[in-house]
Formats: C-alpha cells, sequence, structure tokens
C-alpha cells in the first residue's frame, strides 16, 4: 500500500482542515458558478445583479460580459443592416438587369418587325415596278390592297 492513502490513517485534525478546505472552495466557488450558469439567462438578471455586489470579481466579470454583449448586439444590428442593404442591391440589381433583358427582348423584337415591314414595302415596291398587280402583291406579302395603294402611291411621289 505505498504510495496509497488509507482514509483511516488521518487523524481528527487532518479530516478538520480537509473538510475546511473543501467548504472554503465551495462557497468561494458557488457564485461563480451560478454566474456562469446564468449569465445567458435573462430572467436572472436580478440574482447576478445581486451577486455582482457580493464580489468584485464577479461585478467586474458582469461589467466585462455587458460590453462583449452590448458590442456583440451593436455588431449584430450593424450585420443585419448590412445584410438588408446588399440584399436590396441584389434586388435591385437583379430587377434592373431582368428590365434591361425585357427591354433587349422588346427592342430585337420591334426592330425585327421594323425590318420585315420595311423589307414588305421594298418588295411592294419592287413587284409594282415590274408590272405585278396590287391584287398579286397584296396576296404574296400578305397585305391588304389599300396597304399595297399607299405603298404605290409613296413610291411614285417618291420617285417624282
Amino acid at each position: 500500500m505505498q504510495g496509497r492513502y488509507n482514509v483511516d490513517s488521518f487523524d481528527n485534525r487532518s479530516e478538520y482542515h480537509v473538510a475546511h478546505l473543501l467548504n472554503h472552495f465551495v462557497t468561494k466557488s458557488m457564485p461563480w458558478d451560478k454566474f456562469l450558469v446564468y449569465a445567458d439567462d435573462k430572467t436572472k438578471r436580478e440574482y447576478l445583479k445581486l451577486l455582482a455586489e457580493e464580489e468584485a470579481g464577479i461585478m467586474y466579470a458582469q461589467t466585462v460580459l455587458n460590453t462583449i454583449s452590448q458590442s456583440d448586439a451593436e455588431w449584430r444590428r450593424e450585420r443585419d443592416y448590412i445584410d438588408i442593404a446588399n440584399t436590396e442591391a441584389t434586388i435591385r440589381y437583379e430587377a434592373e438587369q431582368k428590365g434591361y433583358a425585357a427591354g433587349e427582348k422588346r427592342g430585337i423584337q420591334q426592330g425585327l418587325l421594323r425590318g420585315e415591314q420595311k423589307k414588305a414595302v421594298e418588295d411592294a415596291r419592287s413587284f409594282y415596278a415590274n408590272g405585278a398587280s396590287i391584287e398579286l402583291i397584296a396576296k404574296s406579302l400578305n397585305m391588304t390592297e389599300s396597304q399595297v395603294c399607299e405603298i404605290v402611291k409613296t413610291s411614285v411621289s417618291f420617285k417624282a
């Protein structure tokens, strides 16, 4: 049994000393235990305040914790504000891009339509100049006879 202590070998004085140390340690550490357990519990704020008033170390820890919590809360608010601003900017950018794409698509469609109309007018003038009848031109180009007549009139006045 060398190196081991037999519990029965302690005399009363040693037992008292150990018990006193344990009691002192437990009673001294209990407020810290309670502080650490309840530090984030908002319902225990009053209890923590009482603990802080009893011991200067806990009071300092409470001050530091409040400062950190406040800084953390401010950081979160700022981060949330930045996230909201970034989200709004992203939404705005995406809306602009969709608007540009829709405008570009509409512009292309209008350009194609105008190109087709211009080509139809040129074809009508060419057919008329080569002796095709207004009725034949209208059927060939999916136009009404009045549209072909209008194109022919402008081409005659254009040449004069």
